[in-house]
């Protein structure tokens, strides 16, 4: 019968362990789920002063109505430019700057907007 009760506590014992490992488990991944969220937000923030930085420092490319936005790891560009050929070199200028992260141009064309160069 002793051993029996002993068996009980041992199983009770690896039981409370387990669920104590799984509590630590549970708590660690949602601390590397936060700080990998935090570590991406900053990668995308990093990237989208990269591919701003990159659009306006361009010469030849009149960026100033064109917005940079890193979604999820995407860059994401927005506002318009006066033609295709404009769009198209924002778009280059754009993937340059971004390494591999993907572009999701969503430029359009307003030919004549005010202030074009």
């Amino acid at each position: 019968m002793r051993s029996g009760k002993h068996n009980s506590i041992v199983t009770v014992a690896v039981a409370a362990a387990a669920l104590a490992l799984g509590a630590i488990s549970t708590a660690a991944h949602a601390q590397d789920s936060s700080s990998a969220s935090a570590h991406q937000n900053g990668s995308d923030a990093a990237v989208a002063a990269r591919v701003k930085d990159a659009l306006q420092s361009n010469p030849t490319l009149d960026s100033r109505h064109i917005d940079v936005a890193v979604e999820h790891g995407e860059v994401h560009l927005k506002g318009f430019v006066q033609d295709p050929r404009t769009l198209l070199a924002a778009n280059q200028v754009a993937t340059q700057a971004a390494g591999d992260h993907k572009i999701v141009n969503e430029l359009l064309i307003k030919e004549n907007y005010p202030n074009a160069p």
